[in-house]
């Protein structure tokens, strides 16, 4: 993202070309309505941590109890009010929505799955993921939250210091509000906070993600995921936990938008590239 770290695009050498650059993927998952693509949907990679009984109904009051059982995908007052009024004259036009996943500490831990998406399958397969200590920090360089741009009480949830971020397991210790120029703010608040990745965190691969996509029985040993070659599912276990005094009534900590970038390491490129090469003068 380049947001704190300096610019580590990648440079390359090309059969075709003295020199080449390219640039990080950049992935991104949102719960704001519309969406086209249900794969880019926030909730597409939520392993686990949703209230299971909660109304899909947007415009509906959320209780409680619905916040006890997980996070809940819920729309703020404001924003609630406001839809309920213009719906009452056909909806006026308005598709927009800031649908948003909501916890309080009683909701227990909200689990995602980001697959790293810029890695080719033959480079790792799920047993090497899984027999080998592979680290998080050399496939993802960031990795950035945004919550609710909503008008709410000044008691409300700070996502830096009422939420613990765990990576692959492992407490983040390093998270902070983003505050630069061109990054998103509301009010002049900043959404977004950025969470470090912890040197020790471990990759993961996620069976469970690939069943709930039906995708379960296209996984092959190669890790190809049956989706026109692309990488496999292989990526960072994110835990979100609200351990703050947050309540509902001031202001349930929200998840709208996550992003990361993702890395493959040097050696990997170069030999990524050797063999790109040797396929080229094979074929001359």
């Amino acid at each position: 993202l380049g947001l704190e770290h300096e610019d580590k695009s990648s440079k390359d050498s090309s059969p075709n070309t003295d020199t080449s650059w390219k640039m990080n993927r950049v992935s991104c998952r949102a719960s704001f309505l519309p969406q086209s693509n249900t794969d880019l949907h926030l909730e597409s990679s939520v392993v686990s941590g949703l209230a299971d009984h909660a109304s899909s109904d947007p415009l509906s009051d959320r209780t409680d109890e619905e916040y006890q059982q997980g996070w809940v995908k819920d729309v703020g007052k404001l924003e609630l009010d406001t839809k309920r009024k213009v719906e009452k004259k056909g909806g006026m036009g308005y598709i927009d929505m800031k649908w948003a996943l909501y916890g309080i500490p009683a909701s227990g831990a909200l689990e995602l799955f980001l697959p790293h998406e810029d890695i080719s399958t033959t480079l790792i397969t799920p047993g090497d993921i899984i027999s080998s200590d592979i680290l998080v920090a050399d496939y993802f360089q960031s990795l950035v939250l945004c919550e609710v741009n909503e008008k709410r009480t000044k008691q409300e949830c700070n996502l830096e210091t009422d939420v613990t971020y765990q990576i692959g397991g492992v407490t983040s210790n390093s998270v902070h509000r983003l505050k630069e120029n061109g990054v998103a703010q509301y009010l002049k608040k900043p959404l977004c906070v950025h969470v470090g990745i912890p040197s020790s965190a471990k990759v993961s691969f996620d069976s469970k993600l690939a069943y709930k996509k039906g995708r379960q029985s296209e996984m092959t040993m190669d890790g190809n995921d049956g989706n026109d070659g692309a990488a496999s599912l292989f990526g960072l276990l994110l835990s979100i936990h609200v351990t703050g005094k947050v309540t509902r009534e001031d202001g349930a900590c929200s998840i709208s938008h996550v992003v990361w970038e993702n890395v493959i390491p040097r050696q990997q490129q170069e030999e990524e590239q050797q063999q790109e090469s040797d396929d080229v003068t094979a074929t001359e």
